[in-house]
């Protein structure tokens, strides 16, 4: 009689030692996989937050970069036209400075 009680109790004791690795290994699997989720969520963020901020530099850029182009095209035009107009008054002066 006493034999079995034994084997019951060690037997008892080994289930619950198995059952306590169980969830031992369980919970430490499940903590991994939570780090893992929340690191390639936080690594996406990064990639998507980089990917706006370049989008933003380079629109920027190029906005600054035509407004640039827009205002020495202007610059130029305005050049152009008053050329002639500089040219006759040029000419209006020397006909002045003859007639007197």
């Amino acid at each position: 009689m006493m034999n079995i009680i034994i084997i019951i109790i060690i037997t008892t004791t080994i289930i619950i030692i198995i059952i306590i690795i169980i969830i031992i290994t369980t919970t430490i699997i499940i903590i991994i996989i939570i780090i893992i989720i929340t690191t390639t969520i936080i690594i996406i963020i990064i990639i998507i937050t980089t990917i706006i901020i370049i989008i933003i530099i380079i629109t920027t850029t190029t906005i600054i970069i035509i407004i640039i182009i827009i205002i020495v095209v202007n610059i130029i035009i305005v050049i152009i036209l008053m050329f002639p107009t500089f040219i006759v008054t040029i000419g209006i002066m020397m006909i002045m400075r003859r007639k007197k």
